[in-house]
């Protein structure tokens, strides 16, 4: 009887170290390969792939000063400095435009306005919905027999002789692309950490007599300061990868239709297999990235510890 309990001990004991194991060999593995990948692109950054696609060769730091040529116009037809400008464009357009409209959407979707169900479900179709499927349906709406036209012809505009996915326009089309599905996402963290605030602040705010706006910018929005530093981050950090959108507007070159950015550049030079470039260019953007990550990220945790609730 003894024997067979302690075998079952030993069993039970190997089934648990069996799963410490397992749950300990993920975030050990993607560690391991996490410092793997960055060791790898700072080797990379300085050696050049043309000759040898595989070992390379020792360049030093002629990358990097291939990166800085990129912005001369005198060394480059289309200088790298668009897609600097885009992005910067890109950082304003996520503080100043998607922020503010994801929180008064969410504002609204939180006080239950009427017909508030068919307002959350038009704004979550860019969260559900596929990219690929989104840049159709928006390439639909702007085409000469799309409803756009139609407008254009009731109010007595000129329609655009090469439409708004040429060369000029394509990038303020992908701008408004931008604004209609980048504050969706936004909405749904916005509201639910409205819904954590608690009622007992809002009617007392109300009871001193506050109006809604009060509410809102005196109770709602510094307990959510927090949420907001956390999802500007993501969005500033997103934009120094931001290539997606070009690409699916613009499949061809980006830098040819004037709508590059500084993700797709680095893609780019992978896709045409300038490893050494694109490493060095990742890793300037890591080093420009990083203390304006911390510094929001600071702001944030500042806004954190003098936020109760």
């Amino acid at each position: 009887m003894k024997q067979t309990k302690s075998k079952g001990m030993a069993q039970v004991i190997r089934k648990r170290r069996i799963f410490i194991l397992l749950m300990l060999a993920w975030p050990v593995l993607h560690l391991l390969l996490e410092w793997y990948l960055n060791f790898d692109i700072i080797y990379m950054a300085f050696r050049s792939y043309t000759n040898d696609i595989i070992h390379g060769e020792f360049v030093g730091f002629d990358n990097f000063e291939g990166i800085f040529n990129l912005f001369n116009p005198k060394t480059n037809t289309v200088p790298e400095y668009y897609a600097l400008i885009h992005c910067l464009q890109l950082i304003f357009l996520v503080v100043f435009i998607n922020a503010p409209i994801s929180l008064a959407f969410a504002y609204l979707l939180y006080l239950k306005v009427k017909g508030y169900k068919i307002l959350r479900f038009t704004l979550y179709i860019p969260v559900i919905t596929s990219a690929v499927v989104l840049v159709l349906a928006y390439r639909q709406v702007f085409q000469p027999d799309g409803p756009i036209n139609f407008l254009y012809n009731y109010l007595g505009l000129k329609w655009p002789q090469e439409g708004f996915f040429s060369a000029d326009s394509a990038w303020k089309s992908i701008l408004a692309f931008s604004i209609w599905t980048g504050f969706s996402t936004n909405i749904i963290y916005f509201l639910s950490c409205m819904r954590r605030v608690p009622e007992s602040y809002i009617e007392s705010a109300k009871l001193d007599g506050a109006s809604e706006p009060r509410v809102f910018f005196s109770v709602i929005l510094p307990l959510a300061s927090p949420t907001i530093c956390t999802m500007l981050s993501l969005g500033i950090a997103g934009v120094f990868s931001w290539a997606l959108p070009s690409l699916l507007f613009v499949p061809q070159n980006g830098g040819a239709y004037n709508v590059g950015t500084m993700g797709l550049s680095i893609l780019n030079f992978t896709m045409g297999r300038n490893y050494g470039l694109a490493a060095s260019y990742g890793l300037m953007l890591t080093i420009i990235a990083c203390p304006l990550m911390l510094s929001i990220r600071k702001l944030s945790h500042k806004l954190e510890n003098s936020v109760e609730y």
